[in-house]
C-alpha cells in the first residue's frame, strides 16, 4: 500500500519539487563561488559549502568559518568570505541571521566584507 502512495506520488511529481529546488540552490551556490575565482571543480565546491553549513549550525561564527576555509583550502579570505556567504544565501539560509549581524562587524576584520558580498550577491 505504501509502495503505491510512493509511486503516485512521484508519477504526480509531488516527491521532486524538493529535490529540483535544492539543485537550483546547488548551481546557484557553485556558479556564484566559481565567478567570484574560487578555485575547483563544482562538486568539491558543493561539498565545501555543505561543510560550511554544518560549522555555522554548530555555532561557529562567520569569520571564523571563513578563517578556517581560507586556511583549509589555502584560498585568499576573500574568496573564502564569498564562499561562506554564498553557503549562507544558497544552502543554509537558516544561517542569515549570521551574516546580518555582520552589518554591525567591525569592517576592518579580514572577511567581514566578503561574507556579506557572498550573502548579499543577487
Amino acid at each position: 500500500m505504501m509502495r503505491a502512495i510512493t509511486t503516485g506520488l512521484l508519477a504526480a511529481g509531488l516527491l521532486t519539487a524538493a529535490p529540483g529546488h535544492a539543485d537550483t540552490n546547488q548551481a546557484a551556490y557553485a556558479n556564484e563561488v566559481l565567478g567570484f575565482g574560487v578555485p575547483g571543480p563544482s562538486d568539491v565546491i558543493l561539498n565545501n559549502g555543505y561543510v560550511i553549513c554544518a560549522a555555522l549550525r554548530s555555532n561557529t561564527d562567520t569569520v571564523a568559518t571563513a578563517g578556517a576555509v581560507s586556511r583549509n583550502a589555502s584560498i585568499p579570505i576573500d574568496q573564502a568570505g564569498v564562499e561562506v556567504g554564498a553557503a549562507i544565501r544558497w544552502l543554509c539560509p537558516d544561517q542569515m541571521w549570521q551574516a546580518k549581524e555582520l552589518a554591525n562587524a567591525d569592517q576592518t576584520v579580514p572577511g567581514v566584507t566578503w561574507v556579506r558580498v557572498g550573502a548579499d550577491a543577487s
